[in-house]
């Protein structure tokens, strides 16, 4: 079969890791890497969106000239709208194309996606051996037959047949994550040279917190109703041995980790520590949670090398974080975490969200105290979406914040869910946020005290508002320039004005990115 994968950015994880799982296998597998730069990263302008975000007509022409006989979507809650959009066009263009949809939104809603008649097969949990399974079906027989084969035959693989859904289960899950191949990310980085500098991995897959706006206790409970365990680690020797692999093939810079709850053993930790600065040396930044963490181990990642350590607090009222967001950590607790790691050299990230259900001012004003109080290095603002299948989404709907109609929307055709401004003046005050949050990280606390109560006038605050975006890419722009610990954002930076040239180049003079297999070159 001829295999096409579409991801963009800087690439998923999940796909590196099925095209370990492919390298070998007699498919043609190729890689579509979408160079369109999200808006978030264009000081959220619809202006700038338009110049450097292909259009899915174009990203069509692209896909389309693969000759594929697959294609394949890795879908977000966050993304499944657009992706769906781009699978519209593509089987308008090409209506025998095999579509298969596989990541978060398929392992919780896969009745959902395949209600979308342009969709063949949702692939639900870790496709590392139900996706090979199901290209060597296909490559034995019609489509048509596939999507008949009995669950014990295609354990994972969901698809529509005669108007019923044929619910195969989770697929098999790589219960040893030493053993799975290392991720592959040749294809991303020939097609791409600008990913070269950052490596990103994971050492342990899943999340055994039930924070009520993240997914992750809704994919908990999928594995545990099928018997399968979510939360896995990897050992030390297993992740070294992987980073060892990319330094000597990707030559990276800087090393990524993606987990969700870094360190949260400490024996392994303490391995971790003696090892990593021997045997790899790199700087590296990690997200964790402040329950995981004490003194010791924070003084462990500092020894290991970690030079940016992000927090996520979402809220700086423990009445809010308890009630609505089903966070325990204390303030105390949090605060001291903070100053400690800044002690020890760490760049401190803190991540708040805002829009929650019943907000109040007085909550966003607690916010920037704590930060007054704490000084971390930058704080991450995030506008709440009430995420299909989390406990938020029903607390915003018994508080009105959502209604019933939200929530069919983003069953049905992934419109995202966000929950209604309390006020204007409300709104007003989310767009300064930025402005405000910088001023309280950067300036002695009475001065910045001063100049965000000025912001917080009606009038200042409305001309004020539309800068909050520049502030965003601003901040983060200035760290990647004068602050060593903060390369992932020199990184992303330039690597985001690569990605312009690239859209540029295929708007103005249609040239496209080399089509190449995988494994048909190395590094």
């Amino acid at each position: 079969m001829r295999v096409l994968f579409y991801d963009y950015d800087a690439g998923a994880l999940g796909i590196q890791s099925l095209f370990a799982s492919l390298r070998d296998t007699s498919h043609e597998v190729y890689l579509y890497l979408d160079c369109s730069c999200p808006r978030q990263y264009l000081a959220d302008s619809r202006l700038l969106e338009r110049l450097f975000t292909l259009t899915p007509g174009q990203i069509c022409d692209d896909l389309t000239a693969y000759e594929a006989d697959v294609f394949c979507f890795s879908i977000t809650s966050l993304t499944f709208a657009p992706i769906l959009a781009l699978i519209d066009h593509l089987k308008a263009r090409k209506p025998n194309a095999i579509v298969v949809c596989g990541g978060v939104h398929s392992t919780l809603l896969p009745e959902k996606v395949l209600m979308q008649e342009n969709i063949d097969f949702a692939v639900v949990g870790e496709a590392e051996f139900s996706f090979p399974a199901l290209l060597d079906a296909l490559d034995k027989h019609t489509v048509e037959d596939v999507k008949s084969l009995p669950a014990h035959e295609l354990p994972g693989v969901w698809n529509a047949s005669n108007g019923e859904i044929i619910d195969r289960g989770l697929s098999p899950i790589p219960h040893d994550l030493n053993a799975i191949p290392f991720l592959d990310k040749s294809l991303h980085h020939r097609i791409n040279p600008g990913l070269t500098p950052v490596y990103s991995t994971v050492s342990f897959r899943g999340c055994f917190y039930k924070c009520s706006f993240c997914n992750d206790p809704a994919i908990r409970e999928v594995y545990e109703q099928n018997n399968s365990t979510y939360c896995r680690g990897r050992t030390v020797d297993s992740l070294l041995a992987e980073l060892r692999f990319a330094k000597a093939h990707y030559h990276p810079k800087h090393i990524e980790f993606h987990d969700d709850i870094f360190a949260s053993d400490r024996t392994w930790l303490e391995e971790f520590s003696r090892r990593y600065p021997v045997e790899i040396g790199l700087p590296f930044n990690v997200q964790t949670h402040p329950l995981l963490l004490d003194d010791e181990k924070l003084g462990l990642l500092a020894h290991s090398g970690c030079t940016m350590l992000e927090f996520g607090i979402q809220s700086a009222s423990p009445e809010v974080r308890e009630q609505i967001l089903r966070r325990y950590e204390t303030n105390d607790r949090v605060e001291h975490l903070v100053r400690k790691a800044r002690e020890l050299g760490m760049r401190v990230e803190t991540d708040f969200i805002v829009n929650l259900p019943g907000e109040r001012p007085e909550h966003l004003d607690q916010i920037l105290e704590f930060i007054y109080t704490t000084r971390p290095s930058l704080v991450n603002l995030h506008f709440l979406v009430c995420l299909p299948k989390t406990e938020i989404e029903t607390i915003a709907l018994q508080m009105g914040a959502i209604s019933e109609a939200d929530v069919q929307a983003v069953l049905e055709r992934g419109h995202l869910i966000q929950a209604k401004y309390p006020t204007h003046a409300f709104a007003v005050r989310y767009r300064i946020l930025p402005i405000q949050f910088h001023m309280a990280c950067s300036l002695p606390p009475g001065i910045a005290r001063k100049i965000n109560n000025i912001l917080e006038n009606k009038i200042v605050g409305r001309v004020c508002a539309p800068l909050g975006p520049l502030f965003v890419v601003g901040t983060r722009l200035a760290a990647g320039l004068f602050d060593r610990r903060a390369y992932l954002y020199w990184f992303q930076f330039s690597f985001g004005l690569r990605n312009m040239g690239k859209v540029i180049l295929r708007k103005i003079f249609g040239k496209r990115h080399p089509r190449l297999r995988l494994g048909s070159g190395e590094q």
